[in-house]
């Protein structure tokens, strides 16, 4: 719950930030999201329009039927961009793929903001995420406490190429 609270919050701060910058009706962001397999991505989905509506500011919100569909992604973020938008905020479900459209979101002035899962890349204006490396290292010290510091654990990362699943990978084993 408190996941889905900052990822609503994060959508209203971005669009009052940028319906400061024009006036609102000519104000507007893709928002794109890892899936919406999710109840978590509705949610925000949820917030979002809320938050676009409260503020009279133009948004789409939009992702994947999976979160495996990296290539569904980047071709949302190209159809986005195509419509020079006012910013674009996204998920990313790969934090390397994304980066020869986010240097093209820079090259043509569109500040990016990263939510849930960053990118690796300075390009993002900011991201609002976990610690997912801090809250994986606490799930790994009461697994430990819990097993009384013996025995073997196995580890399952549910991806291997989003910023979170790194970050709580290696928050964990570390």
């Amino acid at each position: 719950m408190k996941k889905i609270l900052i990822a609503s919050t994060f959508a209203l701060s971005a669009a009052t930030m940028f319906s400061t910058v024009a006036k609102a009706e000519d104000v507007y962001f893709p928002i794109i999201a890892k899936g919406f397999s999710h109840q978590f991505w509705q949610a925000v989905k949820a917030g979002s329009e809320q938050a676009a509506a409260d503020l009279g500011v133009e948004i789409t919100f939009e992702g994947p039927e999976s979160e495996s569909q990296v290539d569904k992604q980047l071709e949302m973020v190209q159809a986005a961009l195509a419509k020079n938008p006012s910013a674009l905020c996204i998920a990313a479900l790969d934090s390397k793929a994304l980066i020869p459209l986010l240097e093209e979101a820079d090259a043509a002035g569109i500040p990016v903001i990263g939510f849930d899962s960053g990118v690796d890349s300075d390009i993002l204006v900011t991201t609002a995420a976990t610690d997912n490396i801090a809250a994986a290292g606490m799930a790994a010290d009461k697994m430990a406490e819990l097993i009384g510091g013996e025995g073997q654990v196995a580890v399952i990362v549910h991806d291997q190429t989003s910023r979170t699943g790194i970050d709580r990978r290696d928050g964990f084993l570390n």
